[in-house]
This record gives structure tokens, C-alpha cells and sequence, in this order.
């Protein structure tokens, strides 16, 4: 009996522990919290007297232009999906982490904030919960202002800390999606396509007014010029 309690100790330890509602293992949702923290940390007048309040981890449908500037570049290949991520039927999640806080000012008086990290994460296969480097931080937002991340998509390397407990500071999960694949994953390989398409379209469109209007512009220098030329002439011409 020992023996068995003891496997059954390990199987669960290597097998890890996945949140009941986002469906995402712990250790995912407890290094988005530390890297949001890091982030939050780093913009405050007096890190050192951070207080957390509480922490909000959402999971859902990201938007079509986030997936697109991350994984747009895996999902198309040669104007159509990729053998490869249709084979995987590969889905994209986004993941927010909302922090509410008290920190110091610059006169040590405390204030009360709310810091947001937005995370995009690929599933493939079966999975439910994504593998290190398939996780990016893809945006921050302070008090409501968006912090310029000057389009760096921060992949996460590792997934750190407790995979058995979420951080105590982390009260509320919630998932509107769920991680297995759809038809609405399979609309967004569409979606991306067309979306890439007529990019393609509306910048040959640019670029054929371009070209016209390059050759109107030279048609326009031209005329000034010999207006300028005539101008010059006859005013030469009047002196004389």
C-alpha cells in the first residue's frame, strides 16, 4: 500500500496539475504572474513597496491581428495554411493577467493601481496547456495606458514555480474559450489568409498610385521649371 501511495505521489508530480477553469497548467499561469510582476515592479517609483492585492487570470479568444503578427508567419505558407499547423490543428489562446496593487509615489504616499500583461499562447495536437517558447507576452498596459513594448513579442523560455498551488496572490481564474480545437480556429486560418491577401492587394494598390503619382509630381517639377525658365527669360528680356 505504501508503494502504491508513493507512485501515485509521483505519477501526479510528473504529470503536473492543471487549473480546473483555464484548463492551463499551474506553473504556466504562476510564471505569467512572476513575469508580469517583474514588469510591474520595474515602473514603479518604489519597488520595494509593492503590495499585490489581488490577481485575475483570464484565458480567451485572442484578437485575429495578435495571432497574425506572432504565428501569422508559421500559419501561412505560400498563401495557404501550413501542412504543419493544420496537421497539429494548432489554436491560439490569450491569456491576461490582471494585477491590482498599492505602491509608493515619489512622496511615499500609497496609491492604488491596476497592471495588465496580455499573453498569446499556441496549443497543439491534445494539448491544453502550451509548451515553454510557444508563450509570448505580447502587451502591457498601466492604469489604462498601454506600455510601448515597440512590437517585441517576449517569449517565455520556462515555466517556473509551484505546479501543484497557484501564487496566493492569484484569486480569480476564468476561461471563455475553450483549448480544444473548432470551427471557429479553423475560421481564423481562413480569416489570417484573406486578411494577408488583401494587405498584399492594398499594397500593390499603393504602390501603383505611387508610381502615378511619382509621374505627376515629375510632370508638375517640369512645368514649374519652365514656367520659372520663361519667367526668367522675360524678365531678362524687360532689363534689356
Amino acid at each position: 500500500m505504501k508503494n502504491i501511495l508513493i507512485a501515485g505521489v509521483l505519477g501526479f508530480g510528473l504529470a503536473g496539475c492543471a487549473e480546473n477553469k483555464t484548463g492551463l497548467q499551474k506553473n504556466v499561469i504562476n510564471t505569467a504572474f512572476d513575469t508580469c510582476q517583474t514588469y510591474l515592479s520595474g515602473g514603479l517609483k518604489s519597488p520595494s513597496s509593492l503590495r499585490i492585492n489581488n490577481v485575475k487570470a483570464t484565458v480567451k479568444q485572442p484578437h485575429l491581428n495578435d495571432i497574425d503578427n506572432v504565428f501569422g508567419n508559421t500559419i501561412v505558407k505560400d498563401k495557404a495554411v501550413s501542412k504543419t499547423v493544420r496537421d497539429n490543428k494548432s489554436r491560439y489562446r490569450e491569456m491576461s493577467m490582471v494585477i491590482n496593487y498599492e505602491a509608493q509615489n515619489s512622496y511615499g504616499v500609497y496609491l492604488a493601481g491596476v497592471y495588465q500583461c496580455k499573453y498569446l499562447y499556441e496549443l497543439n495536437n491534445k494539448e491544453t496547456s502550451p509548451k515553454p517558447l510557444n508563450m509570448y507576452l505580447i502587451g502591457l498596459n498601466s492604469d489604462g495606458a498601454k506600455v510601448d513594448l515597440m512590437g517585441i513579442h517576449i517569449p517565455l523560455s520556462e515555466f517556473k514555480g509551484s505546479n501543484l498551488f497557484l501564487n496566493k496572490h492569484i484569486k480569480t481564474t476564468e476561461s471563455s474559450v475553450d483549448s480544444s480545437f473548432s470551427k471557429k480556429d479553423e475560421h481564423t486560418y481562413a480569416a489570417i489568409i484573406e486578411k494577408r491577401e488583401a494587405k498584399e492587394r492594398e499594397i500593390e494598390e499603393r504602390k501603383s498610385k505611387r508610381s502615378s503619382g511619382e509621374i505627376d509630381l515629375a510632370e508638375i517639377i517640369s512645368s514649374a521649371e519652365a514656367a520659372a525658365d520663361a519667367a526668367a527669360e522675360s524678365a531678362k528680356s524687360i532689363s534689356e
